[in-house]
C-alpha cells in the first residue's frame, strides 16, 4: 500500500505563468462512449464501446498578481507531485482571469488548463 501523500511542494511549469500555487485540482481522464447498440442487441440492451479519451482538465488556484499568459496560450505543461511523480503533457489555457476578493482575506485567481493528448509520467 503507498503510504499517503500531503499535498505540498507541488512545482507547475508552463510557459509564461509565474504565480505563487495554492491548489491543484485534475478532473478524471474520460474515454468517449459510443452507442453501438443494434436491431438484435440481446435482451433490449444497449452495447457501448469506447472511443478516444479525453485527458480532462487541470486547475490552479493562484494568488492574485503573478504572470499568467493569455487564454488560448499552448504550451507543454509540467506538474511536480508530491512522492517524485512528474507529469508532462501539452495544454491549452482555456480559462482564466477570474479574482477572488473577499474582504479580509487573499485575492485569488483560477487558471485552468485543458490537456492535450495522453499525459506523461515519470
Amino acid at each position: 500500500m503507498a503510504p499517503p501523500y500531503v499535498s505540498t511542494g507541488i512545482q507547475v511549469t508552463f510557459p509564461g505563468l509565474s504565480a505563487e500555487l495554492l491548489d491543484v485540482n485534475k478532473t478524471d481522464e474520460e474515454a468517449e462512449q459510443l452507442d453501438g447498440t443494434h436491431q438484435l442487441s440481446p435482451d433490449m440492451y444497449r452495447k457501448w464501446i469506447s472511443g478516444l479519451v479525453d485527458g480532462g482538465e487541470i486547475t490552479f488556484l493562484l494568488h492574485w498578481g503573478g504572470s499568467v499568459p493569455e487564454r488560448g496560450t499552448n504550451g507543454s505543461l509540467v506538474v511536480q507531485w508530491p512522492g517524485g511523480q512528474t507529469m508532462t503533457v501539452n495544454a491549452n489555457l482555456s480559462k482564466g482571469g477570474g479574482i477572488a476578493a473577499n474582504l479580509g482575506e487573499k485575492m485569488t485567481s483560477p487558471v485552468t488548463f485543458k490537456l492535450n493528448g495522453k499525459p506523461a509520467w515519470t
